[in-house]
């Protein structure tokens, strides 16, 4: 029941149930939507290092122009979790899914890439309903900053004490947040 529930949701909320009703995108003109896209490439570290990866979205839409050039590419990742849908944002911390909208843009760019125009622009974003309330849906959009940090990490943050008055080098500092690696570590 809670799983129909959860469904019914995503099919009908405002917010989301473009993403669910087939027949909807179908009728719209310049998008396709895939579902369940596999997407296989290989990703070159900084090091040379070469990295077989493979992905499976659970939604992409391509947008494509009066000529067929895809003009705009979003990835879509379905997310349920217990609590609040506004919760969400502590999962995507604790979870690192900055990582996985990272590969998946990566992935899209390799599968797209015979028919991208430079600058095409690729989005990430998440559907989120709760399993525990379930009934209000949310899209999240990875910005390009949380993308960055998917990508390339975020160095540590630390809280030093000073002074203005007194010259002393034993003051204290402390680590707020550690570093994080992104994929190109």
């Amino acid at each position: 029941e809670n799983i129909k529930t959860i469904v019914n949701s995503l099919k009908t909320h405002e917010r989301t149930w473009r993403y669910f009703d087939r027949e909807y995108l179908q009728s719209l003109t310049g998008i396709t939507a895939y579902y369940q896209l596999p997407v296989f490439f290989e990703y070159k570290s900084s090091e040379n290092i070469v990295v077989p990866w493979k992905g499976l979205l659970d939604m992409v839409l391509v947008f494509r122009n009066a000529e067929g050039r895809i003009t705009q590419i979003i990835g879509v990742d379905l997310k349920t979790l217990a609590g609040n849908s506004l919760y969400f944002i502590n999962s995507v911390k604790s979870r690192r899914y900055d990582i996985q909208a990272s590969w998946y843009i990566e992935g899209l760019e390799a599968h797209f890439a015979n028919e991208l125009e430079e600058g095409t622009p690729i989005k990430f974003q998440f559907v989120v309903e709760s399993t525990t309330f379930p009934g209000k849906p949310l899209v999240f959009d990875a910005s390009e900053e949380l993308l960055n940090i998917g990508r390339y990490g975020r160095k540590a943050i630390s809280l030093v004490e000073t002074s203005l008055f007194e010259e002393n080098e034993n003051f204290s500092s402390a680590i707020l947040q550690r570093d994080i690696k992104g994929i190109h570590q």
